[in-house]
């Protein structure tokens, strides 16, 4: 096998869930896939494992060795004679709360067993690719697309700390819904890139917000996740679904991811629903802003032509896994 090409689809994150250590089971999370932007990863066999990030922001250079420790670790564990070589290409940056780094991990897992001509299962990619330590939204959506709810892992005091900080082997999320969405239309709005926010940002925000968040404020977060947007989505229930997303941004936990921008988000937020927007949120730390319309088009026409706004695109929910592509 000279090459393999792989096209994957990024996800939503709406809202991690079991920010509380004093719970049954801690993180958890919901979010779907979209059919764009996309992100195309190539790959060609290699003595020594790299990668090259072709994007407009590529991965720092501490990313870009985790990775090849990732997957140098996964080639020696199982024998495999041969490394890879990886470019990134495509409008899915970093750190703008799309999963791009999962994409990247579980592509770039998946195509090593390929170059090597092993067998796999889906849980061995996850395993190898050290993702969704804290949701499995996006190990999911990378193999089935469409909806994904998951309950965390078991409350262990092991501590609350995004994907990325969770690098040696970890429990997998419990999933726990995994449904076929609706062909509904959503918009994607791209902040300014000044706004994207380094995984160490990230780090401490957990650090920070993790010992306020109470059982009280999961349990709202759970009754939206739960009540509106799993059941309306079930029931494709468009208006119960657009309310409970608007309700969603209200928690604490997603009104502190919000805040971190100052009035970046807020202002796009307002602006949005201000325009006719049926809901509007934050996917996953940001800053990517997500808005549900039939008149998308015409909203993201006006918001490219604001000062909110750096790039908005229109999209619709998506059900199809990642594509490989054989050369």
């Amino acid at each position: 096998m000279n090459k393999i090409i792989i096209r994957t689809y990024p996800r939503l994150h709406l809202s991690l869930m079991g920010m509380n250590n004093e719970g049954y089971r801690i993180n958890g999370g919901a979010g779907f896939s979209i059919t764009s932007p996309q992100l195309t990863l190539t790959f060609i066999p290699s003595f020594e494992s790299r990668i090259i990030d072709q994007r407009v922001v590529p991965i720092l250079d501490a990313e870009r060795n985790r990775w090849v420790r990732i997957i140098d670790d996964c080639r020696i564990k199982n024998f495999f004679t041969t490394g890879i070589q990886c470019w990134v290409t495509g409008p899915v940056l970093p750190h703008m709360g799309l999963g791009s780094d999962t994409m990247i991990y579980l592509s770039s897992i998946e195509a090593l067993f390929l170059i090597n001509g092993a067998q796999y299962k889906q849980e061995d990619i996850v395993f190898w690719s050290r993702r969704g330590g804290a949701s499995g939204v996006g190990i999911n959506t990378y193999f089935t697309g469409g909806y994904v709810f998951d309950v965390g892992v078991k409350n262990r005091q092991q501590g609350i700390m995004p994907s990325s900080q969770q690098e040696l082997p970890h429990e997998i999320p419990l999933l726990f819904k995994s449904l076929e969405v609706p062909r509904w239309k959503l918009g994607v709005c791209f902040p300014a890139k000044e706004l994207i926010r380094t995984e160490m940002e990230e780090l401490m925000f957990f650090k920070k917000q993790v010992g306020r968040i109470d059982a009280d404020d999961v349990s709202r977060s759970l009754y939206e996740i739960v009540f509106g947007i799993t059941s309306s989505i079930i029931e494709y229930d468009y208006k119960v679904f657009c309310q409970s997303i608007n309700k969603l941004q209200e928690t604490k936990w997603k009104k502190a991811e919000s805040a971190q921008y100052g009035e970046a988000v807020f202002q796009i937020e307002k602006f949005l629903l201000n325009s006719g927007a049926d809901c509007v949120g934050m996917s996953s730390f940001g800053p990517a802003i997500y808005y549900f319309s039939e008149n998308a088009e015409e909203l993201s026409q006006n918001l490219c032509q604001s000062t909110y706004c750096a790039e908005s695109l229109v999209c619709y929910l998506n059900n199809k896994p990642r594509e490989l592509m054989y050369d």
